[in-house]
Parts: structure tokens; C-alpha cells; sequence
């Protein structure tokens, strides 16, 4: 469906997205919506807003070059439209890689600082920075990183690195994929933004083919193996979905490696265990995913180029019925 404010480039990197192979289906469709953010939503004025869109429809071939180590902790933050995220090893360094949004960040934009105390920062690629610090190494490590940005204030974040690595998380990612994974039905609640401007979305997949999600901004639609429907005003369209079609249910996370359990916390008095993991088998993601006690997941966090990503999850094995629309 076309809303009003979209315009025909944003139709054309919306279909682009559903394109994608199969496996990464629910990446698709919110990535889909991301364009359409991103295109359509920001409140900034029109010099902000058109790079972000820019920046979702081709992203970014920059990459960290210690993501490759399994002992790398995968970590990331932002603020608004600016994200940062991070790769670490246990005595250094630690490479950054620096998502500025609308604005940009020059070669010589960081200044660095571990516990107080200026770090050297040099460059290892295309918009990534390494800097000297010697973390996980027995003493806990606030790194403060200040950026400095052509046409915007300057940003500082901070990670808080931990004194020792932290323990490995694959088999508790491994168990929580299958739990999922073997669902008949489940619900989510996503929250999806540029940094500026954002949608909410309900989705429901029902096993092994079956999938509707209807946004705040009243997009609806049902996709059923290889046949999807979009509600336009009072009618559905049908059209055809890519080969080999849905595979329900699928999370954004999938293929995420360098699990590292970071610690547990509890969400709506669930307590649950946090894990960071990263892929980058499209573009650089790092995701918080929040496990409970029974490996079922609870929330999950997307942090990527332009598109931040939280979702909620409900209704697990619950009765639904994904149908074509009458």
C-alpha cells in the first residue's frame, strides 16, 4: 500500500527489500517499513531527513575488522539518528565503527578517553576508528568517546566494558533459536525508527508459511507461503511473493554470532538473561536479545545503520488463524 506521503523512489526500495532471500523475511519486511520511515515520517528539516533515507537504501560497505574474532564483544548505542557500535578484545583494541546519520564524522572527528585518561585513536577503514585502550583485562573500562560532526553538535557516547570478557552465549542463543523456532504461532510488537521519526507494528506468523502485520500508520498485510495481499483503501491486492515464499515464524536475529552473555535484569517482572551477538551478513547489526528461563525470548533490540529495532513478544503458541482476506 502507497500512503500519501510516499514517494515512488520509496515504492521501488520498499519492493527492493522484499526481495531478499526468504531466510530473512521478517528483516524484510521491517526493513521495508524503515525506508518508509525514513521517507516519509522525520519532523527535522529537509537537509536531515533525505540522507537518512539515502543511507537505508544502500547501506554501508564499511566493516570492523576484529568483528571476525570470536572473542570479540559486540556492543553498540546511539542517540537519535547516530550509532556507534563497537567491537572488543580482551587486551585491545577496540574498533569502532561510526554510523553520523545525516551529519558526518571527519577522519580526525574522535577524541577518546579510557577511565579519564586520553587513548590514541587511528583509522582502521571506511568510517572506523581503533582505539588503544587494553580492555577486559581485570579492570572494568569507561570509554568515553566524543565525536565531532560537520554540520551538527558534537555527540559523545560511553561504553562501560567489563573487567573480564564475558562468558559465551552461544549455546543459550542456540537453545532460544530452537525454542522459537519450534513455535506454531507467535506474536510481536515492534517499535521501529531512523532516529527521528518512527512506526509501531503488530505481527502475527502462524507455522510453517504464514505471516500479517498491520502498522500505526495503517499499512495491512498478509502474506501466505508465496501469495501476499496489501490492503489499499477498501480492497486487498494480491501479488506474488518471492521463491521459495514465508517461512514462519523467523526473527531478525537469525545467523547472529560472537554471542556474549552480558549479565541478567528483569522485563515486566520476567527475570531474563541479556545477550549481545552481531551479524553482518547484509550490513553491520548488533542486537540485545533478552532470554528467559524457559529460552523463550522475551524482547529483542536491532541496532543498525538508520534503523533501530525493538521488538516484543506475545502470544506464543497461542491459537491464530492466518487467513486470505475475503
Amino acid at each position: 500500500m502507497n500512503t500519501p506521503n510516499e514517494s515512488r523512489s520509496t515504492v521501488r526500495r520498499r519492493r527492493h527489500w522484499g526481495s531478499v532471500p526468504p531466510a530473512l523475511a521478517a528483516i524484510a519486511l521491517s526493513v521495508a517499513l524503515a525506508a518508509w520511515v525514513l521517507a516519509a515520517g522525520s519532523s527535522e528539516p529537509s537537509e536531515t531527513s533525505a540522507a537518512p533515507a539515502k543511507a537505508a537504501s544502500q547501506p554501508a560497505a564499511s566493516s570492523l575488522p576484529l568483528a571476525g574474532n570470536a572473542r570479540a564483544l559486540m556492543l553498540a548505542k546511539r542517540s537519535r539518528d547516530f550509532l556507534v557500535g563497537l567491537a572488543a578484545t580482551p587486551g585491545g583494541p577496540v574498533d569502532l565503527l561510526a554510523f553520523p546519520g545525516f551529519a558526518s564524522v571527519p577522519a580526525d572527528g574522535l577524541t577518546a578517553k579510557a577511565n579519564g585518561r586520553p587513548v590514541a585513536v587511528s583509522s582502521c577503514g571506511e568510517r572506523c576508528f581503533r582505539v588503544s585502550a587494553a580492555p577486559m583485562t581485570g579492570i572494568p573500562i569507561l570509554l568515553s568517546l566524543r565525536f565531532r560532526r560537520t554540520r551538527a553538535p558534537s555527540i559523545t557516547l560511553r561504553f562501560r566494558l567489563p573487567a573480564r570478557l564475558p562468558p559465551d552465549g552461544t549455546a543459550l542463543l542456540t537453545k532460544a533459536d530452537r525454542r522459537m523456532g519450534a513455535l506454531r504461532s507467535v506474536q510481536l510488537d515492534e517499535w521501529l525508527t531512523s532516529g527521528f521519526s518512527g512506526v509501531r507494528t503488530r505481527y502475527a506468523m502462524q507455522a510453517p508459511d504464514r505471516m500479517r502485520f498491520r502498522t500505526s500508520q495503517g499499512q495491512a498485510t498478509i502474506i501466505i507461503g508465496r501469495r501476499r495481499w496489501d490492503r489499499e483503501g477498501t480492497r486487498w491486492v494480491k501479488s506474488r511473493f518471492p521463491v521459495p515464499g514465508v517461512r514462519a515464524p523467523s526473527y531478525v536475529w537469525a545467523g547472529a554470532r560472537n554471542a556474549r552473555l552480558l549479565g541478567t535484569t528483569r522485563l515486566a517482572g520476567v527475570p531474563v538473561r541479556v545477550l549481545a551477538t552481531f551479524s553482518d551478513a547484509s550490513i553491520p547489526a548488533w542486537f540485545r536479545i533478552f532470554v528467559a528461563a524457559d529460552k523463550r525470548v522475551v524482547e529483542a533490540e536491532m541496532l543498525t545503520e538508520s534503523h533501530f529495532m525493538y521488538h516484543r513478544f506475545s502470544g506464543l503458541n497461542k491459537p491464530i488463524r492466518i487467513e486470505p482476506p475475503a
